[in-house]
């Protein structure tokens, strides 16, 4: 049986009309005023969150405490504003802004895509010893779900250049990575272990308003699995949000739904954020509140319910196996625990002594920005900025010539 593209139960993202809430942020914006974050760093909970500055909000998610980062940031919106340019937090794509650096991290957005692979040495490097197909799916569950805390840092990633590199080692996994297309921005990863082997195209969109931002992964992410109990496993990812930009508190959260399918045993795993429990129970006695961080999902064999998961993610029966909890620090399946973010942690990439000329680490403004020249980690940005624009120009160019 053909696969169906995993594109297909992505929900597509697209620049959105300006709510009624975002047109009221606009004209504060205009009007010059922002909040300011407080001088000094609010106190954090002890949790494995504090070194990333974020607190575990129940009603929120993740809330964001780097006061001084917040604060450059509203200052960035503002002038964005006062410039003339509100289009770009008005839909614009905030991929292709070129902000202050005083906002971003010294490295590309390959360093960080990479990080959402931290957890393969120890959760899905091991299904390859497992027999049963159930089992191996919610290995792969487990680790698509304790991935999703991985890379959530408020600082922006700078822009791959085409053709940019990364090569590393994840204990026993070998990690290669490429800038493959500027113009949608496209990175192509393939990870290879002892009987593994993961595909994946990153293509990322991201849209500014003026309080939030909202963005998504596409692309195919292709697990393959060889030994005695073959699989291919493919997966979508969710929704991200980022609210409070200008005003209120800075939260990070996802939305919407994960599916993985195993093609080669019939199994789908489903899981959907923060589900609403619906029907005639719920609305005679209300739903139970969850956290904002809560997930739900189920593994079966029927593909049908993968149309609409949120109608039947409460049904008692039918499933092969239920899994929740909560994507910030726990999960169980059928009641027992299969991850917990104090119990595994991630691995850290090791990169080779020597790197081909390409690799990401050897950029020069990320150089200069880890040495905290700012100034010259700017001036440099704008000369790769005009390099590749003139590029795409040659590029358009010899397409046209083509034609």
């Amino acid at each position: 049986m053909e696969p169906r593209k995993p594109s297909e139960y992505q929900k597509e993202l697209k620049p959105r009309e300006l709510t009624s809430e975002d047109k009221k942020h606009l004209q504060r914006l205009e009007a010059g005023q922002a909040e300011d974050s407080p001088a000094e760093e609010q106190k954090l909970q002890d949790s494995p969150y504090k070194a990333l500055h974020y607190d575990i909000d129940p009603t929120s998610g993740l809330v964001y405490k780097n006061c001084d980062l917040i604060s450059k940031q509203r200052r960035i919106m503002l002038d964005v504003v006062q410039e003339g340019k509100s289009e770009l937090i008005c839909g614009g794509s905030i991929l292709s802004s070129l902000l202050p650096v005083c906002v971003y991290e010294p490295r590309t957005l390959l360093d960080r895509l990479a990080e959402l692979y931290a957890y393969v040495p120890a959760l899905l490097q091991p299904i390859i010893d497992i027999q049963d197909p159930l089992e191996k799916m919610k290995s792969v569950m487990t680790w698509v779900i304790a991935s999703m805390h991985l890379g959530i840092s408020q600082y922006m990633p700078f822009t791959p250049t085409l053709g940019e590199t990364l090569q590393g080692k994840l204990k026993d996994v070998e990690v290669c990575a490429e800038q493959i297309s500027q113009s949608p921005l496209i990175s192509a990863f393939m990870l290879m272990g002892k009987d593994i082997c993961i595909n994946a195209t990153h293509r990322m969109q991201a849209y500014a308003y003026p309080n939030s931002v909202e963005a998504v992964l596409y692309g195919k992410k292709v697990v393959q699995v060889f030994g005695v109990c073959p699989a291919t496993y493919y997966i979508t990812n969710p929704l991200i949000e980022v609210k409070g930009m200008a005003f209120g508190k800075r939260i990070f959260k996802y939305s919407g739904q994960i599916i993985i399918e195993d093609t080669v045993n019939e199994l789908y795993g489903v899981i959907v954020i923060n589900p609403v429990k619906k029907g005639l129970f719920a609305n005679l006695f209300g739903d139970k509140k969850h956290r904002a961080d809560y997930i739900r999902g189920f593994i079966t064999k029927e593909r049908r319910v993968l149309e609409e998961p949120e109608r039947v993610i409460y049904k008692e029966s039918g499933h092969l196996s239920v899994c929740e909890g909560h994507w910030i620090d726990s999960l169980f399946f059928d009641g027992k625990v299969v991850w917990s973010v104090d119990a595994i942690q991630p691995e850290e990439l090791k990169r080779p002594k020597n790197k081909m000329l390409s690799d990401s680490t050897l950029r020069l403004d990320v150089q200069a920005l880890k040495r905290g020249d700012e100034k010259e980690a700017q001036r440099i940005r704008g000369l790769f900025n005009s390099v590749q624009r003139e590029d795409r120009k040659l590029r358009r160019r010899g397409v046209m010539l083509k034609k």
